[in-house]
């Protein structure tokens, strides 16, 4: 059993659609399209051989609800993984971005999941009812 839980913390999924990536302080970004079939594994634990399992802290941005994060384990690799459980759709503003802490022996995370668009919708305008004026100051 390793003592501690280093870097990098996560691998990719089999799903090439869905990046993880590292920058500076351990930040750690996974982007993955909107649409995508739920459930679904965004990331896995990269040797988490711990006693304690891994655990979700705090929601700094967005809700869990609108997420629906939750840890497995892959029961065929012995293999934690961090799952998606709830569809999201890029054009509702409130399935964009999220950001949390996940905590595992005595290692604290802060992960970012962006939503990409897949631009699987036309584009929508909102149309003026109210007409303005708009003063023009110009020269020759």
């Amino acid at each position: 059993m390793n003592s501690a839980w280093s870097p990098p913390y996560f691998e990719q999924t089999i799903d090439t659609r869905i990046k993880v990536t590292y920058a500076e302080n351990d930040l750690i970004t996974i982007t993955m399209p909107e649409e995508i079939s739920t459930p679904v594994a965004i990331a896995l634990f990269k040797d988490y051989d711990h006693v304690d399992d891994p655990m979700l802290g705090n929601f700094v941005s967005n809700r869990n609800s609108n997420l629906g994060l939750s840890f497995n384990k892959n029961n065929s690799q012995s293999q934690w993984q961090i799952m998606i459980n709830q569809r999201q759709d890029y054009e509702n503003s409130n399935n964009r971005d999220y950001s949390f802490y996940i905590h595992g022996n005595d290692t604290k995370l802060y992960v970012i999941v962006r939503v990409e668009n897949i631009f699987d919708n036309p584009p929508t305008m909102t149309q003026v009812t109210n007409p303005c004026n708009v003063k023009v100051s110009y020269t020759d």
